[in-house]
C-alpha cells in the first residue's frame, strides 16, 4: 500500500506529472518488488492467485493512466499496452544452444496450462538463430489449423526482424513469410526474455531438454559454421607449412603458432625476432649481409 501511496503523492490530485514519467516510476521502482523473489512465483499460477495479482496491479494502472476508479481492469491493461493474457490460447517458441548441442521448441498454453508442445534436437553445428526460426516455423504450422486469431510469442528479436525483411534469401524465412500471408489469423509478437512469462519459461525449458532428449531434425549447416570450418582448415595448412618450412626458423623458435591476429610489435622488435636488420639489438651473426 505504501508503494502505491508514495507515487500518488508525487502525482498529486491534478495529475501534473507526465504519463510516461508515471509509467517509468512504476516499471523501475514498483514492479521490481513482486517480480523479484516473491512467493507468488513459486507455485503454479491459479485463477485465484491471478485475481490477487490483478487487484494489486489495478491500483497502479489507475495511477499510470489517471482513469476513473470505475474503469474495468481489462480495459486498463489494454490501454497501457504490454499486456499478455496467459489464460488465452497462445504459442510460445524458443531456441537454445549450449556446448552439448542445439534445441528448438514451442508450447501451446491455454488457461495457464500446456495443452500441446513440440521439441527437436538440431545438430551441434546449427546456430541458435536457426533453432529460433525453426520453432516459429513449426508453431505457425500448428496454428494454421486453428482457424481463429492466435498469437505466437518469441523472445528472438533478430528472428522477427529477419521475417520482416521482404528481401531475405533465407529459405525458411521465405517459408514463414508465405505462411503468414496465407494465414492472416496468425500474429507474431515479441516479448522480453527471463521476466517470468509462464509460456516463455516453458518453451525455454523444452528447448534445453531437446538438446539431449528431442527427436533429431536435420537442417543445413549455417554459413557462419562453414566460414569457421574453412578458416580452421586454412590455419591448419598454414601451421603445417610453418612447422616444416626451410626459412624463418629463428622466428619459428619465438613464434611457433600462426595466427590471423597481428602481433603488435614495433619495427625494432620485428627486426630482432626475424633476425633481419641492422643495429645493436640484432646479433652480428643474424644481421643481414646487406647493410
Amino acid at each position: 500500500m505504501d508503494q502505491y501511496q508514495h507515487p500518488c503523492r508525487i502525482a498529486g490530485k491534478t495529475w501534473p506529472i507526465n504519463k510516461n514519467i508515471r509509467r517509468l516510476l512504476y516499471k523501475t521502482v514498483i514492479e521490481r518488488t513482486p517480480c523479484q523473489g516473491a512467493a507468488a512465483w513459486g507455485h503454479n499460477m491459479t485463477s485465484r492467485l491471478q485475481k490477487k495479482l490483478d487487484f494489486i496491479l489495478r491500483r497502479f494502472l489507475l495511477y499510470i493512466t489517471g482513469a476513473y476508479r470505475t474503469t474495468p481492469t481489462a480495459a486498463l491493461q489494454v490501454v497501457t499496452e504490454d499486456h499478455i493474457d496467459s489464460g488465452a490460447k497462445a504459442i510460445y517458441t524458443d531456441g537454445s544452444k549450449t556446448v552439448e548441442g542445439t534445441g528448438s521448441s514451442y508450447c501451446i498454453l491455454e488457461n495457464y496450462g500446456i495443452i500441446a508442445s513440440w521439441q527437436s534436437k538440431l545438430d551441434r553445428s546449427n546456430s541458435v538463430f536457426q533453432a529460433e526460426i525453426l520453432a516459429i516455423r513449426m508453431a505457425i504450422e500448428a496454428a494454421s489449423s486453428l482457424h481463429r486469431p492466435i498469437k505466437i510469442w518469441t523472445d528472438s528479436l533478430s528472428s522477427l526482424m529477419a521475417i520482416l525483411n521482404s528481401k531475405s534469401h533465407h529459405s525458411m524465412i521465405r517459408e514463414i513469410q508465405t505462411l503468414l500471408l496465407s494465414h492472416k489469423h496468425i500474429h507474431l509478437r515479441w516479448l522480453k526474455a527471463h521476466v517470468g512469462y509462464l509460456g516463455n519459461e516453458c518453451a525455454e525449458q523444452l528447448a534445453k531438454e531437446a538438446i539431449t532428449k528431442g527427436d533429431p531434425f536435420l537442417l543445413p549447416k549455417p554459413l557462419s559454421y562453414l566460414k569457421s570450418e574453412i578458416k580452421s582448415a586454412a590455419l591448419s595448412i598454414w601451421q603445417d607449412n610453418w612447422d616444416n618450412g626451410e626459412t624463418g626458423r629463428s622466428t619459428h623458435g619465438i613464434v611457433p603458432r600462426v595466427s590471423n591476429k597481428p602481433v603488435g610489435w614495433n619495427r625494432e622488435e620485428i627486426m630482432f625476432v626475424t633476425g633481419h636488420g641492422t643495429g645493436p639489438f640484432i646479433p652480428s651473426s643474424l644481421q643481414s649481409s646487406k647493410t
